[in-house]
C-alpha cells in the first residue's frame, strides 16, 4: 500500500467512526425520551411497584453471603445511570413513593432513595430530604441528607440545616450540619 491509499484509508475510517460516535449519542437520547414518556404513562402503584422493586433488588445485589450463612454489606451498589433515569422520569410520583422510605428500617433501603432522591431538584424532593435529615433513625443517613441538601440554593435549606445543626439528637450530625452551614453564604440580614 502506498501512503496515498493509506491516507485515503485512513480518512475513511476515521469518517466510519465519527459516524458511529455521532449516532450512538443521537441513540442514546432518543432512548431516554422514549423512557421518559412511558414512564409518563404510568400508575401511581405501578410506579410504587417499581420504584420498591429497583431499591430492593439494588439492596439485595449489595450483599454477600459469608460462610456462617449470615449476610453482610461490605459496600453498597448504586443505582445504574439507567435506574435513575428511570426513577426521575416517574417525576413527583417517585419522589413521593422515595419518601415514604424515611421510615424504612432498613438504612441500606434509605441510603438508595436519598441517592435516587438527588435527581430531583424541585420543592417536594426538597421536603423528602428535609423528612431524611430530620427524622431518620440512622444518624449516618440523616448527614447523608444534609449532604444532599446541599444541591438546592441556600435561602431554601440554611435555615432545615442550622436547625439541624442545634437540635439532632446525635452530636456527629449536628457537627456535620455546623460544618455544612459554615459553607452558606452570609446574608444581608445577619450583617447588619
Amino acid at each position: 500500500m502506498n501512503g496515498k491509499q493509506l491516507s485515503s484509508l485512513t480518512w475513511k475510517l476515521l469518517g466510519v467512526i465519527l459516524l458511529f460516535l455521532s449516532i450512538d449519542p443521537a441513540t442514546s437520547l432518543a432512548k431516554s425520551r422514549e423512557i421518559d414518556l412511558q414512564n409518563q404513562q404510568f400508575s401511581e402503584d405501578l410506579v410504587k411497584q417499581r420504584v420498591s422493586t429497583l431499591i430492593h433488588r439494588i439492596a439485595e445485589n449489595s450483599q454477600i453471603r459469608l460462610k456462617d450463612g449470615s449476610y453482610a454489606t461490605p459496600m453498597p451498589l448504586l443505582p445504574s445511570n439507567d435506574e435513575l433515569r428511570e426513577v426521575k422520569g416517574y417525576g413527583d410520583r417517585a419522589v413521593t413513593v422515595l419518601a415514604t422510605y424515611s421510615d424504612s428500617s432498613q438504612g441500606l433501603e434509605q441510603h438508595l432513595a436519598v441517592r435516587f432522591l438527588l435527581e430531583f431538584h424541585n420543592d417536594s424532593a426538597l421536603a423528602a430530604l428535609r423528612a431524611f435529615a430530620e427524622k431518620s433513625k440512622i444518624g449516618g443517613i440523616r448527614e447523608e441528607a444534609v449532604a444532599a441538601l446541599t444541591g438546592f440554593p441556600p435561602e431554601k435549606v440554611k435555615r432545615i440545616v442550622e436547625h439541624i445543626s442545634t437540635s439532632d439528637p446525635d452530636p456527629e450530625v449536628r457537627a456535620y450540619a455546623r460544618r455544612v452551614f459554615a459553607t452558606f453564604p452570609v446574608s444581608d440580614e445577619s450583617q447588619k
